[in-house]
């Protein structure tokens, strides 16, 4: 399987960005569909990816619009077949691909329905409502389909096959909150109380103001153990049937909702861990427009969940907007958010930018222009307008900006550290110098208000 070595990332940085400055390293996520033009929408990618700098794709397949539900054994196997002539195409240009299963459930029904040669007992929600599409996390038919799905494309030799955000028990629209109610579910909590349990009683108790029902540690238990249960049978999955050191990568939402659900990140990353390796994709960043204050969220975002992985799992924020058009989401928006991604010290941006109708990748020349201004304007060697340098291990940043020969813009952000306040001195270009960890709130929003002023300019400039 092919692997970016350690010496070819230096080499890709060295010729992006002098000194010690850390460029990014742009991941693609991308849909080619089935079909007679398989071969040269792949080759259009791979070329582009080389003009464009992206050393990764991740290639989705049964991706929205492009998707009836979880997968018929026919449907899988024309989905298999793209897949594999595409990833075959990708490497042969250099480019390292991973894989981006789009369900493992199913985020959502929006009219689509289960296969009918596949029977699925259906999620439930708090209320009764039934799904007509999305499968019980506690079925034993959907982990055999959804550990072979992962066995099988996981033989082909992937980087990383991803386990989308839809392995969670909320949204799953049109229910309501979610699922997880199943008669599959219930009867293992009754099991733990010792007595049968109907979902009215349940809910009663478990959403009861004021003191926290018993039954509810026990019900957050029971859902804890069935998610850990198909987390460790997807490595397991992968591990036996992927040819070289293919990891899993964990997509995650709010945590609040995780927090609901009675999620244990430490249990989870370790399920989900191959031979010492596991990636995580944050949730961080909105998909649409917003306005400065907000950006604050994605910091805290960033913040808080550094600390429900291990050290060394391998970080890759995604970049979105939604729907995919040129004008959803403002250029500036987009770099500021991937500015506060390699803050925070990821090892990569997972991109997530064009649209899944499988028009070829030469459809969006607006995208790969953002995507080129982005990398030129803010990760430039040190005689150009920017220098940034990110340092992962102490969760440090030197952010440097000279607008011009005569001018340059000082943040001075008081973090409470003398060494970070040592190191900004007798630099060449005015520093900030952040260690996330010790930020005050007040500083927080200084540098959000640099950040969008900086974004201006870097697309003035470039």
């Amino acid at each position: 399987m092919k692997n970016i070595s350690k010496s070819k990332r230096s080499s890709t940085k060295a010729s992006l960005i002098s000194g010690d400055a850390t460029a990014p390293h742009y991941h693609l996520r991308f849909q080619i569909i089935p079909g007679a033009n398989v071969k040269s929408d792949a080759n259009t990618l791979a070329n582009l990816c080389i003009k464009h700098r992206i050393e990764e794709v991740v290639l989705f397949f049964a991706a929205e619009e492009w998707n009836n539900g979880l997968l018929s054994k026919t449907e899988e196997d024309i989905w298999f077949s793209t897949v594999k002539e595409a990833k075959e195409i990708l490497e042969h240009s250099g480019i390292t691909v991973s894989l981006n299963p789009w369900m493992t459930s199913l985020h959502c029904s929006r009219g689509r329905k289960f296969p009918k040669d596949r029977k699925f007992q259906p999620m439930v929600s708090p209320s009764g409502k039934i799904s007509k599409a999305c499968a019980s996390f506690a079925d034993p038919k959907w982990r055999e389909y959804v550990y072979s799905l992962y066995g099988r494309f996981a033989a082909l030799g992937f980087r990383v096959l991803w386990v989308e955000d839809d392995f969670r028990y909320h949204n799953h629209g049109p229910l309501d909150w979610g699922g997880g109610f199943e008669p599959a579910i219930l009867k293992r909590f009754s099991k733990k109380t010792g007595t049968p349990v109907s979902r009215e009683a349940l809910l009663d108790a478990i959403i009861k103001p004021g003191c926290p029902h018993p039954w509810r540690r026990l019900w957050m238990e029971t859902w804890r153990e069935i998610k850990l249960e198909v987390a460790d049978g997807l490595a397991k999955a992968v591990s036996a049937h992927a040819p070289g050191s293919s990891k899993i990568g964990v997509m995650s939402s709010s945590l609040a909702t995780h927090s609901a659900e009675g999620r244990d990140w430490k249990k989870l990353f370790d399920a989900f861990t191959i031979e010492g390796e596991v990636t995580h994709r944050p949730h961080f960043q909105s998909y649409c427009e917003i306005t400065g204050p907000d950006i604050t969220y994605s910091f805290w975002m960033l913040d808080m969940q550094k600390n429900f992985r291990p050290d060394s799992c391998e970080v890759a924020p995604e970049i979105e907007n939604f729907p995919f058009t040129s004008w959803n989401k403002s250029d500036s928006l987009s770099w500021t958010h991937m500015v506060i991604a390699q803050l925070f010290g990821s090892d990569a941006l997972l991109l997530d930018v064009f649209p899944f109708s499988g028009n070829p990748a030469d459809s969006e020349p607006e995208t790969w222009n953002m995507l080129d201004r982005s990398l030129l304007s803010v990760w430039s060697n040190g005689d150009q307008e920017t220098a940034i340098v990110f340092t992962r291990c102490h969760r440090e940043i030197r952010i440097a900006r000279e607008f011009d020969h005569q001018f340059r813009l000082s943040l001075l952000v008081s973090c409470g550290h003398g060494e970070a306040r040592d190191q900004a001195r007798g630099r060449r270009f005015s520093n900030l110098v952040v260690y996330p960890h010790l930020i005050r709130r007040n500083a927080l929003a200084s540098i959000i208000e640099y950040l969008q002023r900086v974004a201006v300019l870097c697309w003035e400039v470039a």
